[in-house]
């Protein structure tokens, strides 16, 4: 019987509680033999915040990531909607799921909830601080500090802290409570209660980030945690855990929350009753910034030798910035790859998968038409944890360039979005050796991968644009002057030969004049086309001037010429018979052959072939006349 696979959607999954949650779901996949696909983007909504001018494109360019999920080959999917960017992607990926008719849950998301929900229980949990502070500690002047106003999490949190007021026949201050965007803006909440004139007996915090912040400025300022002010939080980071003090905190539990969604897409497969909403509770850590756990020497000595990550931090960095460097030195598709399997080994993979659009490897290199969307085919360009060759084509649909998904055991892989701008160039597939969150350095190092590989192609957009004509998409004469020497250097090195042809359009003057610019665009394109149809594809074809074009190719012995002059004339013969135009559209050719050893002079040449260019338009025009 085939494996089941569930397909788990996020953003930001290198926070730590979107990483609780992936935990528990892996682990409960593995103990119902589930396959587990992550599909994440990698921007959070603090970042987008304030990157309000780029945020159109970097949307499109990290949701396009979800686009990848083959609803053909997915048994269920769980989205972890409050991590997402926007609230569109969450309402997209429910409609596709209704579509293919496929279960799915959204988890610790209090403001889209969906069929099925599993969430955290936010007004009990801050209960049990409120609690906490007000029968333990006895405490009745008690400041609140909330995410954003209107925002439901801040919102549940400031209610419970209402509630337990209430109980305790303390009255509810409005100035007491202030709002910190879950960030630094805590801090100038506290600047404003000081500027009140009172230090209150506690500090609650809506999470821990901003409970963090609160306590780092108040003993900037010589108020000591606890002795002076009580400071908690709501979250249970490893930040609070080793911080002094330590933070007094409810945890969520968001491995069950995980296993919960598991258990919810599990009954929904087998066809069975589960509830619609799956609330999951929280516990209570009372800890040294309550003043519950003592704050002893060996804890400062610690705190402030600590940095537990310093080192791999200064490891991390190094590797970074010759990752940078192998980036900037690419002089091939190929080369621009080998700065990620470093990071690879840095962050314990067991197997990592680039790819990349199949038009990004073409040499030359041609500018994708359609920077958006899925392309039916990939190509794998990492060579980590796998033998499959760098350039081996796939179908997207399989998601990787091996079936990895039917071995003895279910498997975890996560796939990553890889874009620039506004051109969505391919995705990082992992495999991790274990299963947890490695911090804001995992994000850099993906984030830098896509950023890098995003540069490089569009450097070659950069010098593609600077050596082509943007009408006809020709080379123009920087093209030809970066090119020409190298087809010089091979005709005399093998003795062959350099053919020139120059061309100029017939009556593109009286097609201007009579029937507007717009008709003579429509001729020098269709020249264009015509010439790119009609010779030789190592040709360099240039469009030199207004009405001028000029096509340079080697052969190794001597040609025909004339024979591609009758070819476009044939050519332009049959668009002339069908295009329904007013007028003709055609062309006057001149061409010069020589021995690439004879030639020490490429413009003398040109002026052969432009001599015979003359002789041919002004025979064309006798003939006309």
């Amino acid at each position: 019987m085939k494996r089941k696979s569930i397909a788990v959607c996020v953003t930001g999954y290198d926070w730590e509680c979107a990483s609780r949650i992936i935990n528990g779901i892996f682990y409960r996949c593995q103990e119902l033999n589930i396959n587990l696909l992550v599909f994440a983007s990698m921007l959070k909504k603090p970042v987008l915040s304030i990157t309000e001018l780029l945020s159109a494109n970097i949307i499109n360019g990290e949701t396009e990531i979800f686009n990848l999920i083959n609803y053909k080959t997915i048994d269920g999917v769980i989205i972890l909607g409050d991590t997402m960017i926007d609230k569109k992607t969450v309402y997209d990926i429910q409609k596709k799921c209704k579509e293919n008719n496929i279960p799915h849950v959204n988890v610790n998301d209090l403001e889209n909830y969906l069929d099925y929900n599993v969430v955290i229980s936010n007004d009990s949990a801050m209960l049990l601080i409120m609690k906490h502070l007000v029968k333990d500690h006895k405490l009745t002047k008690i400041n609140f500090i909330g995410g954003k106003k209107s925002n439901s999490y801040s919102d549940e949190r400031l209610n419970a802290y209402k509630t337990v007021l209430l109980e305790n026949n303390i009255p509810f201050e409005p100035k007491r409570v202030k709002y910190g965007g879950f960030w630094d803006g805590a801090v100038n909440c506290v600047i404003e209660f000081l500027q009140e004139g009172e230090l209150p007996q506690a500090i609650v915090c809506a999470n821990d980030s901003m409970a963090l912040f609160v306590i780092e400025y108040l003993k900037s300022q010589g108020y000591k945690v606890p002795q002076d002010v009580i400071v908690t939080g709501y979250d249970g980071i490893e930040e609070g855990e080793v911080y002094v003090p330590s933070l007094t905190t409810v945890r969520p539990n968001y491995e069950r929350m995980g296993g919960e969604s598991v258990n919810v897409i599990s009954s929904l497969m087998n066809k069975k009753e589960c509830p619609r909403k799956v609330f999951v509770e929280s516990n209570l850590y009372c800890l040294q910034s309550c003043g519950c756990k003592e704050i002893t020497k060996k804890d400062m000595d610690f705190f402030n030798v600590r940095n537990i990550r310093t080192g791999g931090n200064k490891r991390f960095n190094l590797e970074a910035i010759q990752m940078n460097l192998t980036f900037s030195n690419a002089l091939t598709s190929s080369d621009i790859f080998k700065g990620a399997i470093q990071g690879a080994q840095s962050f314990n993979l067991d197997r990592i998968y680039i790819c990349i659009r199949p038009e990004l490897k073409k040499e030359p290199y041609v500018i994708p038409a359609k920077p958006y969307g899925i392309s039916k085919q990939m190509m794998s360009m990492a060579q980590y944890g796998h033998g499959i060759p760098n350039g081996t084509l796939f179908n997207t649909e399989d998601y990787l360039p091996q079936n990895i998904f039917e071995g003895e055991t279910p498997v975890f892989i996560a796939f990553s979005p890889i874009y620039y701008q506004d051109k969505f160039l391919g995705y990082t597939a992992i495999q991790p050796q274990y299963i947890k969150g490695d911090g804001d350095l995992f994000l850099i190092w993906l984030q830098s991968i896509s950023n890098n590989i995003g540069t490089y192609y569009q450097r070659r957009e950069l010098q593609i644009l600077y050596m082509h004509d943007p009408l006809t998409n020709l080379y123009n004469r920087r093209g030809m002057e970066n090119l020409l020497p190298n087809l010089l250097n091979m005709s005399k090195a093998r003795s062959g030969y350099i053919n020139v042809f120059c061309g100029d359009i017939d009556g593109l003057k009286v097609i201007n004049d009579k029937y507007g610019h717009d008709a003579g665009d429509i001729a020098i394109k269709t020249i264009a086309n015509s010439i790119t149809k009609c010779f030789p594809g190592n040709s360099i074809c240039m469009r030199t001037g207004g009405d001028e074009f000029s096509i340079i190719f080697y052969t190794d012995k001597s040609i025909d010429c004339q024979h591609y002059v009758d070819k476009l004339n044939s050519e332009l013969d049959e668009f002339n018979k069908n295009s329904n135009l007013e007028y003709d559209v055609l062309i006057s050719l001149g061409y010069y052959t020589e021995n690439g050893k004879n030639i020490d002079d490429f413009e003398h040449v040109k002026k052969l072939a432009d001599r015979a260019l003359y002789k041919n338009k002004a025979e064309r025009k006798a003939l006309r006349i």
